[in-house]
């Protein structure tokens, strides 16, 4: 049955735009875009530096945990472009005492030489760098050790207190801090251009570039 002629222009009038139509949701859409994007693209690179601090976070707890339960020593430490954590068990040879290296002795049983607790690669807008004028390792100067490194004993207290700096490419900072030595507390704070805080530290909220 056909569909008075009435009822016809009625659809076709609906689902038909006008070329003017077209460009303005083409220029509506252009707009959105344009202011877009720069907002999109500071939340991308503020999460990837928020998640590689909050995951080295995670693999400094996660480093003390493995030496309270296992009893051995284990390290943190830039190992090219990664964080890697690692137990501590042996010196270059078997028997040697721990050195805050990561020599694992081939052919050994598992947890009868150094082993790998975590490895954690760097993402790319993301740097171990400090503010202006600021070191990007601070403290976690280990006598005995290698410096530069977050060295849990045993007990899960640390042989030197820290912190590691990181940085984005917007010029954004977060600082992983570890302390006091008895404790080995870990806390997330972000560079406010005169001070390190912790989120709502004072009643203020971080600010991002």
């Amino acid at each position: 049955m056909k569909l008075p002629k009435g009822r016809r222009c009625v659809a076709s009038g609906v689902a038909a735009f006008t070329l003017v139509e077209l460009l303005i949701i083409l220029v509506i859409a252009g707009i959105l875009i344009t202011t877009g994007l720069p907002a999109l693209n500071r939340l991308i690179v503020r999460s990837k530096l928020e998640g590689q601090a909050r995951n080295l976070s995670v693999m400094l707890g996660r480093a003390r945990n493995e030496a309270v339960t296992v009893g051995v020593e284990t390290v943190v430490q830039l190992d090219g472009d990664a964080f890697l954590s690692f137990a501590d068990l042996d010196g270059l040879a078997a028997g040697d005492p721990p050195d805050g290296e990561f020599n694992p002795i081939a052919g050994s049983v598992f947890h009868a030489t150094d082993w790998q607790i975590d490895r954690q690669a760097l993402n790319r807008v993301v740097s171990v760098e400090g503010p202006s004028g600021q070191s990007a390792i601070v403290g976690l100067v280990n006598p005995g050790r290698p410096d530069e490194r977050v060295i849990f004993n045993p007990d899960g207290s640390l042989f030197s207190t820290g912190a590691i700096r990181l940085s984005d490419s917007r010029g954004n900072h977060l600082e992983v801090a570890v302390g006091p030595r008895a404790t080995a507390t870990v806390r997330l704070r972000k560079w406010d251009g005169t001070a390190w805080r912790e989120q709502g530290e004072e009643g203020k909220s971080w600010k991002w570039n």
